[in-house]
C-alpha cells in the first residue's frame, strides 16, 4: 500500500508591519468603541433613557471613528515606511536576503521529506555559513532549487515517494559537504586577510614607535 502523500509545503512569508497594524486596528475597533461608551456612562455623560442615549452614542461614535481612523492611518503609514526601509536594506544586502531565504526554505521542507532529510536540514541550519561569500550564496540557491523541485516531484510521485526521498537525502548530503568545505575555505581566507592586514599595519606604523 502506497504511503499517503505529504501535504504540500507552504512558503513562510513575513507579515508586513503595515498589514499587521491594519489588522490590529480592525480587530480592536469594536472593543475600543464599547470601552468608550462604558467610560462615557461611568462619567455620567450618557442620557438616562434609551431614546436619548442612542443619538448620543451615534454622535460619540462619529467622533470616535474620526479620531480612531486618523490615529490608525498614522500608525499604518509609519509601519509602511518601516516596511520600505526593510525592503531597501534587503535589496542592498544580499547576505541578509540569503540568510532569510535559507531559513524559510529549511522551515518549509523540514517536515516534508522524512527524518533523514530533516536531520540534514537541521545540520545545515546550524552551520555558520558566510552569506557574504558569493559562492556560499550560490550554493544556498542550489539548495532552494533542490528542495522546490523535490517537493513538486513528491506531490506527483504517488507510490514512488521513497526513492525520491532517498535521492533528495543523498543530494542534500552532497550539498552539505560542499557547504562545509566552503565554510572552511571562507574561514581560512578570513584568517589570511586578518594576518595580512595586521602585518601591513605593523610595517606601516610600527617603525614610528621603535
Amino acid at each position: 500500500m502506497a504511503p499517503a502523500p505529504m501535504p504540500a509545503a507552504t512558503n513562510v512569508r513575513r507579515i508586513r508591519r503595515s498589514r499587521f497594524m491594519a489588522g490590529v486596528a480592525i480587530h480592536f475597533l469594536a472593543p475600543a468603541y464599547i470601552l468608550l461608551l462604558i467610560a462615557d456612562a461611568a462619567m455620567g455623560r450618557a442620557p438616562g433613557t434609551w431614546a436619548g442615549w442612542l443619538p448620543h452614542a451615534l454622535r460619540l461614535g462619529g467622533w470616535f471613528l474620526l479620531i480612531y481612523g486618523l490615529a490608525s492611518l498614522a500608525l499604518i503609514a509609519l509601519a509602511a515606511a518601516g516596511d520600505r526601509r526593510g525592503a531597501q536594506r534587503e535589496t542592498h544586502d544580499p547576505a541578509a536576503q540569503s540568510r532569510w531565504e535559507l531559513s524559510q526554505s529549511l522551515a518549509g521542507a523540514r517536515d516534508r521529506f522524512g527524518e533523514d532529510v530533516a536531520a540534514l536540514l537541521d545540520q545545515i541550519a546550524a552551520m555558520p555559513l558566510d552569506h557574504d561569500d558569493s559562492q556560499t550564496r550560490q550554493m544556498v540557491q542550489d539548495l532552494q532549487r533542490l528542495l522546490d523541485a523535490a517537493g513538486a516531484a513528491l506531490d506527483k510521485a504517488d507510490g514512488a515517494q521513497a526513492p525520491l526521498r532517498r535521492q533528495t537525502a543523498a543530494a542534500l548530503a552532497t550539498l552539505k559537504q560542499a557547504l562545509e568545505a566552503r565554510s572552511r575555505e571562507s574561514g581560512i581566507l578570513a584568517q589570511d586577510k586578518a594576518r595580512t592586514l595586521a602585518h601591513y599595519v605593523e610595517l606601516k606604523y610600527g617603525e614610528k614607535f621603535d
